[in-house]
This record gives structure tokens, sequence and C-alpha cells, in this order.
């Protein structure tokens, strides 16, 4: 059904959420089942569970379980516990159906899928899509799968992957028509420093503590995974038998807190969605960036004895 502001929300104040969220109900309400299916389809969902009484997600929930209101909702978000940042009423209105995309299961995975983003089926048999295919296949001194690699270590993210390399081959020309390590270089050294040192930087020295313990605990088990119990250990025994100056042991809610931040700036990841029932202090996970990286980065924190003594281990 097609509504006019002026019948619907003649006495509404479209300037205000409320009001604007009243025009859009009563909207949605006033169609049957002979109109148009609607389908709403919310990016980055986990923001939407920030806002007061989360008001917005209830009310689309609760019209969509109305059979005379054709619309759906599909939230799309890149957080594992977004079903925990649900209010209990607006989760009862949820269906439970959720799909889970996984990215690149291995290195060999994500090159493939590099090759399909620079050589799509369209001109799979160009001189370019050749050229790419050879540089790409190059083992002998192949600086630009070691920075494609470093990239597969840090965010398994395809949409990333993908803005990387269309400025890569936006960098092309006709005097530079091949792809080469100086154009990933400079594209490279820009993404790493403004996606991991500006957030780290940024960080409470409690989380870059906690970071610290996580980096110790992969290279010493040679990148195996690791949970809260053992990174809270480690840090408890630098505290206690190296003298260091860092805080106290941390409380355990505040670390919980810290380590979601982790997970959510995708600088640690869970080792699987399927730990719903495990305690958050024994969920499995890993750091998802380069511990080198990490490191040089993370002495600017005033914590570079316990940094310093991380690179013995690698």
């Amino acid at each position: 059904a097609v509504v006019s502001t002026q019948s619907t929300g003649e006495n509404l104040n479209l300037n205000s959420f409320s009001g604007t969220m009243t025009f859009l109900l009563e909207t949605l309400s006033s169609g049957g089942k002979d109109n148009q299916s609607v389908v709403f389809i919310l990016d980055e969902f986990d923001l939407f569970t920030q806002h007061h009484n989360q008001h917005l997600l209830y009310n689309l929930f609760d019209l969509s379980q109305s059979k005379s209101t054709p619309i759906a909702v599909v939230g799309v978000t890149c957080r594992q516990d977004v079903m925990e940042l649900m209010e209990k009423r607006v989760k009862s209105r949820f269906s439970h159906r959720q799909l889970h995309i996984y990215g690149p299961e291995n290195f060999e995975s994500y090159m493939r899928v590099v090759e399909s983003i620079l050589c799509p089926a369209e001109i799979a048999s160009s001189t370019w899509a050749k050229e790419v295919r050879s540089t790409l296949e190059d083992t002998e001194g192949n600086n630009i799968k070691k920075y494609l690699e470093r990239i597969y270590n840090f965010s398994r993210n395809i949409k990333e992957l993908k803005n990387i390399l269309f400025w890569i081959a936006v960098d092309l020309d006709s005097a530079q028509p091949h792809l080469n390590i100086e154009t990933f270089e400079e594209r490279l050294v820009g993404y790493f420093k403004d996606s991991v040192s500006v957030m780290i930087r940024s960080m409470s020295k409690l989380e870059c503590s906690l970071l610290i313990a996580m980096a110790r605990l992969s290279a010493r088990h040679a990148n195996q995974p690791f949970n809260l119990e053992m990174v809270l250990y480690e840090y408890k025994e630098f505290v206690t038998f190296e003298g260091s100056k860092l805080n106290a042991i941390p409380n355990r809610d505040l670390a919980v807190r810290a380590v979601e931040k982790l997970v959510q700036c995708q600088i640690v990841r869970n080792l699987s969605t399927r730990q719903g029932k495990v305690q958050k202090e024994y969920r499995q996970m890993y750091l998802n960036v380069d511990i080198m990286d990490l490191m040089n980065i993370i002495k600017a924190c005033n914590l570079q004895k316990w940094a310093q003594s991380t690179l013995m281990f690698t």
C-alpha cells in the first residue's frame, strides 16, 4: 500500500524519532495480504541493538509475525555474540533463524578468491588474467603473495579484500599495467597502519595487557587457540614473577568486556560460532594479527618490558 504523509502522518512530527517511528508502523500496518511484500535489510545489525529500548527492532520483529503484514527483516552483522545483545522482549519476537557465512578456510582458498576478484569469468582467458595467475603462482621471492598472506592473517573479510584490490587496480595505468610489489606496499602499509595501529593505540592499558598475554600464548604454543582463563593466568604470572608495575589482576567481568571489545575490533577472533553454551571464560579464540606487528605497535603503550619479552618466543 502507498500511504502519503499527508493522510497518515498528518498530525505527526516527522522530525522526531518517535514521530517517524509512529508513521512507519502505521504505514506498514495499513497493508494487507494482497500488498507487495517488503524486506528490511539491516546492515551492521549490532548497532541497532544499542538504541534505547531497541524500540525499532521490537516493532519490526513484532510486525513481521503478523500474517496481515507481509514484511521480513534480515539482519547482517559480523558480531558472533549478537544474540546476547538483544533484549529479552526483542529476542522473544525473533525467529532464531541464523545463517553463518564463513570466510575462506585456508590461505589456498583465500588465494583463489583473490584470483576470482582480479580475473572475473568474463576475462578468464585474457592476457591480463594469465599475467595475474602467473604472478600469484610465482613462489620464488613472491613478496606479493607474502603481503596477501599478511592480509589473510589479519582479516579474512572479503569486503576489505575487494576494497584493497580495487585501489591497487585503480593505480595501474598504461605506464605501469602490471601488478607489482611497489603498488602493494604503498596500499598495504597504509591499510595496516590505519586499521591496527589506530585501534591499539586508543585501547586501555588493560586491553593492551591482555593482548600481550595472548601474543605470548600464541608465540609459545605455535598459534594454538587459547581462552580467557589461560590469558588471565599468563597475566598473573608476569605480574607475580617479573615484579611488573602492571595493574593488579583485573576484575573478571572487566576482563570479559575487554576481550569482547578485542573481538569486536577483529584483533581477536572466536574459534567457532558454536560456543553459545560455553562460559565466556572458556571460549576458544586466537589472535587475528601478526605477532611482530602487534608487538612493535604495543611498545608505545608503556608496556615495553613485557612486549620485549614476548619477542623472545617468536
